[in-house]
């Protein structure tokens, strides 16, 4: 069963949106999202989580960047003592964080014929979203701005 491409990309940004505004609700924060398309600036010290996604005639490439604050800071304290771990490692931490929105966002969807590869963390210095201008692959990103800075959901889907 191949799925159409930009039902796909509709369900999963809404469902996106709404798993990582109910999660960030319930660590006490709620993120703004930002309407305009904007790309991330590459400023800063960032972390990057990059899924991939497949299943069903598409493959979907997803990348979650955050300002290292956002990955340090209090949303992460908050998640960690949502998930009842401690915060010894950051980036271990936003690469779980990653996989769960994403598991949450697809199973939301209601789409089973997808499955999803462990999150891949980078950390480093002036990441930037570069979407494919191929015609055959439809991309879109969401910023959100929190306390303690920014984070991106990025997605492109290859079908």
């Amino acid at each position: 069963m191949k799925l159409d491409k930009n039902q796909l990309l509709a369900s999963l940004k809404e469902s996106y949106r709404d798993v990582f505004d109910e999660t960030s609700r319930r660590v006490g924060i709620t993120p703004k999202p930002i309407d305009r398309l904007i790309e991330s600036t590459g400023g800063g010290e960032m972390v990057a989580a990059m899924i991939g996604i497949t299943g069903a005639g598409v493959r979907v490439t997803t990348s979650i960047i955050a300002d290292k604050p956002v990955v340090t800071g209090a949303y992460a304290t908050a998640y960690a003592a949502l998930l009842e771990k401690t915060q010894d490692d950051e980036t271990a931490l936003f690469g779980e964080f990653a996989d769960t929105l994403t598991e949450a966002a697809l199973t939301k969807t209601g789409v089973a014929a997808l499955s999803v590869t462990p999150a891949q963390v980078m950390e480093g210095q002036n990441f930037k979203n570069m979407p494919s201008n191929k015609s055959a692959v439809t991309s879109f990103s969401m910023p959100f701005e929190l306390p303690e800075g920014m984070l991106y959901i990025n997605m492109s889907i290859h079908a």
